[in-house]
């Protein structure tokens, strides 16, 4: 039940920052270097999260795991981002 919470906050923050920088699933995806299946997964609450998808997740928004998964870390700015997310 715990596993579920995560993930749904995790999904939660994701979406916060994908509508913030106009991101589409597939665009996390290519610059985590996942698959479209696994974004979609977290996105729709179910599977599993794995430290290494958190921290490539993490590092689109120039962020570490622990800090992109903190409901209150202020958001990124657009100038802060990586240029290969931009």
């Amino acid at each position: 039940m715990a596993d579920i919470a995560i993930i749904k906050e995790y999904a939660k923050i994701l979406r916060k920052y994908m509508r913030a920088f106009s991101l589409e699933p597939v665009d996390i995806a290519y610059l985590a270097k996942s698959t479209k299946k696994t974004i979609v997964s977290i996105l729709a609450h179910s599977g599993s999260l794995e430290l290494e998808t958190q921290e490539a997740i993490s590092q689109i928004f120039n962020l570490h795991y622990y800090e992109f998964g903190n409901p209150n870390h202020p958001l990124q700015t657009f100038e802060s981002l990586p240029q290969k997310t931009k």
